[in-house]
């Protein structure tokens, strides 16, 4: 594994197919975001508990867990870390369930970055949620640069 730097940006995306997060991750990472990538929740709490990375993107289906069952290992492993649970297509019983465990937002793919930004900016207005890792800045930056790509 990689050094783990303090003042770095870790984004931890946990998913076998890693394609519905091409457009985020090339946004990321073109603003020095390091992206990590795990498919089985196993290896994603052993990169968790390596790097604590400030955002983690969950799919709710893993081959050796569910992401509601990993979003729970992770909100005691990462108390400041946001998480989103994904789908691969939208179910509403899952939207439910993952707002209802501790999931910041429920999105379906491909995942793009003007949603996290939009996700960030309701939860920054909200008093009983804060950011703590200061993270959100760079997303906007990402987002002002790839909104009208991501929207089209």
């Amino acid at each position: 594994m990689p050094p783990v730097f303090p003042h770095v940006v870790y984004l931890l995306i946990v998913d076998a197919e890693p394609s519905g997060y091409t457009r985020l991750a090339e946004a990321a990472e073109g603003m020095g975001i390091t992206i990590l990538h795990a498919t089985t929740a196993r290896a994603a709490l052993g990169l968790a508990r390596w790097c604590h990375p400030q955002l983690c993107m969950v799919n709710s289906q893993l081959s050796d867990a569910s992401g509601f069952e990993l979003l729970g290992s992770f909100r005691g492993e990462l108390p400041e870390a946001t998480f989103f649970l994904v789908g691969d297509r939208y179910r509403e019983e899952d939207e439910f369930r993952a707002l209802t465990t501790g999931s910041t937002i429920y999105v379906c793919k491909p995942v793009q970055a003007a949603w996290i930004t939009a996700c960030t900016l309701r939860e920054n207005a909200q008093p009983s949620c804060s950011f703590k890792s200061g993270w959100p800045g760079v997303m906007d930056r990402i987002v002002a640069d790839h909104t009208s790509a991501d929207l089209r």
